[in-house]
């Protein structure tokens, strides 16, 4: 695992954690509520594929685009945790749509998300550089630089009255990882990886 600074950061250990357009699994588990009977609050989470579009993200030396690798693993983490049945959730994208940084915040606010989590994945300039990272927002920057990276590249993070985190998934610049995060097979173990930790996360936390 790398280690970068950009205010409070954590990578979590294994595979960590980390409107209306948008592709929706409600919740199958809830039943009409007898005369009296509380109903239980589902926790909505939202899912945002980093990318799409005009803009297709990292490309690896082969050409593959960080967009299509983000949106395929979103979608097998998104059929996993709606499987569980205790949750609402809801993808920003489910296609190669470009989405600006402020609609996709806007969104995760209009549905009233409980947690935003935010999936993306890295090309560095050291092909050697490889491994899973996440990003959480802090109140203050370590430094001017990560400050001006949070405003730009993590806006997504930028929600104060919404928990959020940044996961790059590993690094397309790597062969062995540009490999995995082609794979179905991965993508699935990524997305059963961060299920896990969004039970951990609703666990600890409930809903907001």
């Amino acid at each position: 695992m790398r280690e970068r600074s950009c205010g409070r950061r954590r990578v979590l250990r294994g595979l960590a954690f980390c409107a209306v357009f948008g592709w929706r699994f409600e919740s199958a588990s809830a039943q009409p509520a007898g005369r009296g009977t509380p109903v239980r609050r589902v926790p909505t989470v939202v899912i945002d594929p980093g990318h799409g579009g005009v803009d297709p993200g990292a490309i690896s030396p082969n050409g593959i685009y960080e967009k299509d690798i983000v949106l395929a693993t979103a979608s097998e983490f998104a059929r996993e945790l709606a499987a569980r049945r205790d949750y609402r959730v809801v993808l920003t994208r489910s296609t190669d749509e470009f989405l600006p940084l402020r609609e996709r915040v806007a969104r995760a606010r209009a549905w009233k998300a409980d947690l935003l989590l935010s999936i993306h994945a890295d090309a560095l300039p050291d092909s050697e550089m490889r491994g899973l990272s996440v990003f959480t927002q802090s109140s203050q920057a370590s430094d001017r630089e990560a400050a001006a990276l949070a405003v730009s590249d993590f806006a997504v993070l930028t929600a104060q009255d919404v928990p959020s985190a940044l996961v790059e998934l590993g690094c397309l610049s790597n062969p062995v990882e540009e490999r995995l995060l082609q794979r179905r097979t991965y993508q699935q173990k990524l997305a059963r990886g961060l299920v896990r930790a969004v039970e951990s996360f609703s666990a600890a936390h409930g809903p907001a």
